[in-house]
């Protein structure tokens, strides 16, 4: 008899979430949700396994009285690596915005040769969880890996290039946003920056 397994969606316990078989090298499964859920499994973080997963995609639901087990919905999930977030200063106010759900891939130096033509070294930043009203990366926004406390002082011209000198002596890692693109659906990360 299948059986499923205790998971967290939200902070909330859901019974009896069926874990399917593996893909992407088990970065990716798809869950059997049970019959008489009410929960929103769409753009949400689940954790099982003590790891934290993305769903992707729309669930999808089939007629109870078709199904005979005791799951009748179901969505694929992405393994969500976070490798300490990312903080992102918006350009001119530097406010920082820090963002827990986000894989930082830091390219800069490695070049790839791709039909003969070198690719350009960059920062990309896939952020996952973005919810209404959080704030959405723009290009001139400053980005660094992990979550930065660092304050701009922003009283005066002299004082924001001072505090910028400071900030660039402390995160040397830090790059400049150059273009933003934000997904819908949760089919890839929310918001992915490129950064140089």
């Amino acid at each position: 008899m299948l059986r499923g397994t205790n998971i967290t969606l939200g902070g909330e316990t859901v019974s009896n979430v069926l874990i399917g078989e593996p893909a992407a090298g088990g970065r990716e499964y798809t869950l059997g949700i049970p019959k008489g859920d009410t929960h929103i499994w769409t753009d949400t973080l689940v954790s099982f396994w003590g790891r934290t997963w993305r769903t992707i995609g729309l669930p999808m639901r089939g007629m109870d009285e078709n199904i005979p087990l005791c799951w009748n919905e179901k969505v694929r999930v992405r393994l969500c690596e976070s490798t300490g977030g990312v903080t992102v200063f918006e350009k001119g106010t530097y406010t920082p915005h820090f963002f827990a759900y986000a894989e930082w891939r830091d390219l800069r130096g490695i070049r790839t040769d791709k039909l003969g033509a070198q690719t350009a070294d960059a920062v990309n930043a896939l952020i996952y969880s973005c919810s209404v009203g959080e704030y959405i990366a723009r290009a001139g926004d400053l980005i660094v890996s992990g979550e930065c406390s660092f304050t701009f002082d922003t009283s005066t011209g002299q004082a924001v290039s001072a505090s910028m000198a400071a900030f660039r002596q402390a995160y040397p890692g830090f790059a400049t946003v150059s273009t933003v693109a934000a997904e819908l659906v949760g089919v890839k990360p929310d918001i992915i920056i490129t950064a140089r």
